[in-house]
């Protein structure tokens, strides 16, 4: 076999080659591409869940104090209204409430 035959026999093949290597290089970046289009939806729909889940939570601690603080109220505006309880002492029983808050 002399080099011409050789070279006329292998030049086919190295374009065919470089060709091939040129379409699959094209087709992982798109594959790249899509993947990484998915991935960002993904996170963005994971994080719009996490806000809702943050938000209804904080609705239902909400309203669990203020279940929670449903009976002490009517306890204390009936006891306001028999005189037991004086609005001073109300004042100083949100104050103090407040001051706890704070720490």
């Amino acid at each position: 076999m002399d080099w011409n035959t050789l070279l006329t026999a292998s030049i086919p093949a190295v374009i065919s080659y470089l060709v091939s290597r040129n379409q699959t290089n094209a087709k992982l970046k798109e594959i790249e591409a899509t993947n990484n289009a998915e991935l960002e939806k993904i996170k963005l729909t994971h994080e719009l869940e996490l806000q809702k889940l943050k938000e209804e939570a904080q609705i239902n601690d909400q309203y669990l104090q203020n279940q929670a603080m449903q009976p002490v109220m009517q306890n204390l505006i009936g006891q306001i209204f028999s005189g037991e309880v004086s609005m001073e002492q109300v004042k100083k029983l949100s104050d103090d409430a407040n001051s706890f808050k704070k720490n």
